[in-house]
């Protein structure tokens, strides 16, 4: 997490848009940028389209670097990703 974190802001410190997605339940990235998910982002919604990522999405302190903070509903996201493509 720690690597993900420096990565993406070392991308934004070269002036790249940066958006990290925390998917560890821990949510270790979002403590390390201090944001929150501000609403349970629910993956099932997200995946099928009820609720559009761009909601999820909060900025940093860090110019050109978003977040999408950690969200329990996220800590089985790879089950869902695999049954969706089932379809």
């Amino acid at each position: 997490t720690t690597s993900a974190v420096n990565i993406a802001w070392q991308a934004a410190n070269e002036g790249i848009p940066t958006l990290l997605w925390d998917l560890d339940p821990q949510g270790a990235a979002s403590w390390l940028l201090q944001r929150k998910s501000k609403s349970k982002a629910e993956a099932k919604k997200l995946l099928s389209g009820k609720t559009p990522i761009g909601e999820l999405v909060k900025s940093t302190d860090y110019p050109s670097l978003d977040i999408i903070p950690a969200d329990f509903s996220f800590r089985q996201m790879d089950l869902d990703l695999a049954k969706a493509g089932d379809k």
